[in-house]
């Protein structure tokens, strides 16, 4: 989707933008709640009713029950996120549609489909469990929960790994492989525990034996 912000708004000065902004906060009143993230500008954070990362915020915005319009000022899958967690009756704006998250990113929803289509043969999710971190599209995130998994944030990964190996013989986590390695070193797993799937590469650029032995798949 091509999207340009207009000019009014690109060659407005910082005292306009807040006039304007002051105006719309006082013709939606209590129905209007702005979410900014951690990095944003201190000119943005400066217009917002709440700040933090993105799964506190989208639960902030979840337990809103009287606001109407949701404005989120990070990036594309925290919106998501927050539009997902959040009411029927509730309507979550982006401030950029464009903005995106490198991480997220990485992990592309046709690239983890065609891994998760190889790894059915070696148990599917009757021995594999998809663990994701927050990071992601809300469609990986909902092809996590069709497969019983769970989505974590970077400090719950070791209680989410523990869990799910607990209940399946293999967790497949994506999409950052540094977290997953290091999560996985937490539980005295071994460099041969865990194998990275390649997305690039046929096969994830893994053999048979490697998929069986491995505890941990990383993508």
């Amino acid at each position: 989707m091509y999207f340009s912000l207009p000019k009014e708004y690109r060659e407005a000065d910082l005292a306009e933008l807040n006039d304007r902004i002051a105006a719309a906060r006082d013709k939606l009143g209590r129905k209007l709640c702005i979410l900014t993230h951690h990095y944003q500008r201190r000119e943005v954070v400066g217009c917002g009713d709440y700040l933090g990362d993105s799964y506190g915020l989208s639960k902030i915005a979840a337990e809103q029950a009287g606001v109407e319009v949701i404005v989120f000022c990070g990036v594309h899958f925290m919106a998501e996120a927050a539009d997902v967690l959040s009411g029927d009756h509730q309507m979550v704006y982006l401030a950029n549609p464009l903005a995106g998250c490198p991480m997220a990113d990485m992990a592309d929803m046709a690239d983890v489909m065609e891994a998760w289509k190889y790894l059915e043969q070696f148990g599917g999710d009757k021995r594999i469990m998809p663990v994701s971190y927050m990071n992601t599209t809300a469609g990986l995130k909902a092809f996590t929960g069709r497969h019983g998994g769970l989505i974590c944030t970077s400090s719950s990964a070791p209680a989410a790994f523990r869990y799910a190996l607990e209940r399946r013989d293999k967790v497949f986590f994506f999409p950052d492989e540094n977290l997953g390695h290091n999560t996985g070193l937490k539980f005295g797993l071994k460099p041969d525990d865990m194998v990275v799937w390649d997305f690039s590469r046929d096969d994830g650029g893994l053999t048979e034996s490697q998929i069986y032995a491995a505890r941990i798949i990383l993508f």
